[in-house]
Order: C-alpha cells, then structure tokens, then sequence
C-alpha cells in the first residue's frame, strides 16, 4: 500500500495570510521504504522512541512545534527497524501532540482522526499494534448515536498513569471529558454544566464565546461550572491565539489556566498543570513568553 504523507498547507496558507517566510525543509530520510520529512523532535521512555518528523515553524510565529509535525513514527532499543505510525483517517496540523506516553511509560494515546477516536496501546504491545497485528487495548471517544454530527476530538492527555482527559466540541459547545483505564462506559463527564469559551491572558478573566469578538491573546477551552453555578473552572485546549506583544521582562512567573492566578517564580512550589510561563507587568497584566501551554 502507497502512504501518502500529509502535508502542511494549512500552516504555510496561515503563515503566508500574515506576511511571514515559509520554513525551508530539509532532506527528507527514508524509513523501511518509505520517505518521511525531517525528524524536528522525539521523546524516549523505557526505550522507546516517538520520532516526530515535518517542518519546524518560523521563529517569527511563535507557534508551537508540533503545528509542524506530519508524521509519526517508533523506534525500540535493540530492533534497527522503524515502526510507522498509521492514522485511520486525517490529522489535522494542530492535532498532533508530544504528550504520547502515560506518566509510568506503559501507555501510548494516539489519535487517529480530526474527529476521534483515541487509541490507548499498552506499550509492550506497541509493535504489534503498528504492524497491524495487534488491536488497541482501549478506544476512547464519547458515546453517542449513528445520526449525531462528527464531534472533533482534542486535547487529549495524561492527567494520571490511568486517567486521559480531553475535549469533545460540535456546534458552539464543548464537553471536557475524563476515561479511565479499564472502565466499562467509553467516557464519563463529571456533573457539572459547561460551555465553550476562553481565557484572556492579559487579566486572566474567562468568557463564553458568545463575548466574542477576541481581543489580545488568549487560550480556549471548556468554561464548567457547579450546579449552583457558584465555581467556575476553566479546561483549555490546545496553545495560545490572537495577536499581542509577548513578554520579555517584568516579574517572572507562570498563570495556572484552570483558575486564571499568577504566580511567580520565587514561590516554592511547582505549577498546577496547566500552566502558561510569562511576566506580569508592572499594571498587573500578565505577557505569555510564547504561545506554549504546558498541560
């Protein structure tokens, strides 16, 4: 079977819109056969190697690194060989994502469509499964019936060793959604109302996209409240949009999404994930140093 690779005109089309240089690609390598675009990153755990290959964004966007990617594929300690990647449909260049491998290194989540679902592979059976001999231990998306629209499925990530959490969006709402390993139901949304929405970053305050026009730079999400509607929590997705100055001085720190506070760099404590780094100037607003969330 011939694979053709995607390619990423939805980045250069973006990148030529606002008036900057396309990125000049490197050789490409050949892989058991195949030709695959340049590695620009890769992630190692228990030996195994998750090699990312495409373009690297120009230094001027900002963007993050893997709007670049356009292929996957393995490697494994003690096998030469490289193990590709195969999606069952088609990946968008913002579907990507680096965060693979579950915190104690036994599972891969892997997307195989704009529109789900996630495949969960238990990592001593990644092999197999990449050559097709092997099915996924898990598939997670939400449930639904046949005559429900497509749902595009997002931000998907480890919150524990056992626990994916991710976004589900059709028709100008969001549902944050959490799977367990193991459980019998597909998905399980906690109890709570939910909207989608955003976070601006200059102060932190949340808004439902009805608000819109956007201004500045900001993150988008998932707005859940309570049933009494008296908390509210932000679940962000994806990495930082709009158009503002980034910051380059000012009192150093990092702003957890979930709830908007700053915090700054002489605290002694880690972040709450998910997390921006930046400065808060000297008004009290706060400058992202890039457009990268760490989830």
């Amino acid at each position: 079977m011939k694979i053709k690779w995607p390619t990423m005109p939805a980045v250069l089309t973006v990148l030529a819109f606002i008036g900057l240089p396309k990125v000049v690609a490197q050789q490409p390598s050949s892989v058991a056969g195949l030709t695959l675009p340049p590695e620009i990153h890769a992630v190692t755990v228990h030996g195994i190697t998750a090699h990312f290959g495409g373009e690297k964004t120009p230094v001027e966007v900002d963007a993050p690194l893997e709007y670049g990617v356009e292929a996957l594929w393995f490697t494994f300690g003690g096998d030469r060989r490289s193990y590709v990647f195969k999606p069952k449909g088609e990946l968008f260049f913002s579907d990507w994502s680096f965060d693979l491998f579950s915190p104690d290194g036994a599972h891969v989540l892997l997307l195989q469509d704009h529109y789900g679902p996630y495949h969960v592979v238990a990592a001593d059976r990644l092999k197999d499964y990449l050559i097709g001999r092997a099915k996924p231990d898990y598939v997670v998306t939400k449930r639904g019936r046949r005559t429900d629209p497509a749902m595009v499925h997002s931000g998907g990530h480890w919150i524990s060793a056992g626990e994916i959490q991710l976004i589900v969006a059709c028709c100008g709402s969001s549902e944050t959604l959490t799977y367990r390993l193991g459980q019998k139901e597909a998905l399980q949304a906690s109890n709570t109302d939910s909207t989608g929405g955003y976070r601006l970053l200059a102060d932190g305050s949340i808004h439902p996209d009805r608000d819109g026009p956007l201004q500045g730079l900001y993150v988008r999400g998932t707005i859940r409240s309570s049933n009494d509607e008296s908390v509210y929590r932000f679940e962000p997705v994806g990495d930082v949009q709009g158009t503002g100055e980034f910051g380059t001085s000012g009192h150093p720190g990092w702003m957890e999404l979930h709830d908007g506070s700053f915090h700054g760099d002489e605290q002694a404590r880690a972040p709450a994930r998910p997390y921006i780094r930046g400065f808060r100037a000297s008004d009290g607003r706060f400058q992202p140093r890039s457009r990268k969330i760490t989830y």
